[in-house]
């Protein structure tokens, strides 16, 4: 007797691995802060901590730290995926519509992250400040959430009815909202009890499930292209200009838009240096 698959199943594509993806986000930006945190501690140790509830020995001065990492660290983690994504963005759709490297090339490079975030607690005696240029470069270089959430919202746009796809989205972005929290909440007790090695290590292996979950599930749905495309068409500044030029151009929502491009920065930098 076979057993029909309910239909909804057959909807799945990108859930899982953005779900997985989102929580390894929260657990790795939480448990690498963390380790700076740790790292600040104590400049002169060369082990880390045999036992991470114990009391951080100069806090006061590890929290003045991180707080000015931070300050830069921010800053790089946001502002380079942005000019990835404005250039990403033209290349998948002048080259067949390829969504999949949008999705994949953000989750592989958290994954390298992770990789050494596990190198710089082997080597403890790196400073604070090498942990926090590779917990925010490698993902900038390889278009974090951003570069990631504009391949799912192109991916299931090709693959979705009109009638369907701002309900299907949006079911998408919540999950930003679920898993963030999930991760979150497991971060610290995975990081007392498992330590860092355990952590980050965790978070490598979701993340390579989330990898297997998208080359099974996300079909590739690109197009024949013209392979005689320049690379210019890429790489022109133009682009930037055309996206600026979206922000600004005359609309009756165009003034909320751009108060809400200038608040944004104002209000989630404070709460993240905090």
């Amino acid at each position: 007797m076979f057993v029909t698959k309910p239909k909804w199943i057959e909807k799945v594509t990108v859930e899982p691995m953005l779900f997985l993806y989102f929580v390894t986000l929260a657990i790795s930006a939480l448990v690498g802060t963390n380790l700076i945190l740790r790292k600040g501690c104590d400049l002169t140790a060369t082990v880390q901590p045999a036992n991470l509830r114990d009391k951080c020995l100069n806090e006061s001065y590890a929290q003045e730290l991180v707080a000015k990492i931070q300050t830069w660290k921010l800053t790089i983690q946001y502002s380079v995926p942005l000019v990835f994504i404005l250039f990403a963005g033209p290349w998948s759709d002048t080259h067949g519509r390829r969504r999949r490297p949008l999705m994949f090339i953000p989750i592989a490079g958290q994954l390298l992250t992770d990789a050494f975030n596990v190198l710089n607690v082997y080597n403890w005696h790196w400073s604070p400040a090498i942990a926090a240029v590779s917990e925010c470069l490698v993902p900038a270089l390889t278009g974090s959430r951003i570069c990631c959430l504009v391949g799912v919202a192109s991916y299931v746009a090709d693959i979705t009815r009109i009638q369907d796809r701002t309900k299907r989205i949006g079911m998408l972005m919540s999950l930003y909202f679920i898993a963030t929290p999930v991760g979150a909440c497991t971060a610290g007790f995975l990081n007392v009890n498992i330590g860092f090695y355990g952590t980050f290590g965790a978070c490598m292996a979701m993340n390579v499930v989330a990898l297997a979950l998208g080359a099974v599930l996300v079909k590739d749905t690109s197009v024949p292209y013209d392979k005689a495309t320049s690379v210019w068409q890429t790489v022109n500044p133009k682009v930037i200009a055309d996206s600026v030029r979206v922000l600004v151009k005359k609309r009756p929502s165009r003034s909320l838009l751009i108060y809400m491009t200038v608040v944004s920065p104002l209000t989630v930098g404070p709460m993240q240096g905090e």
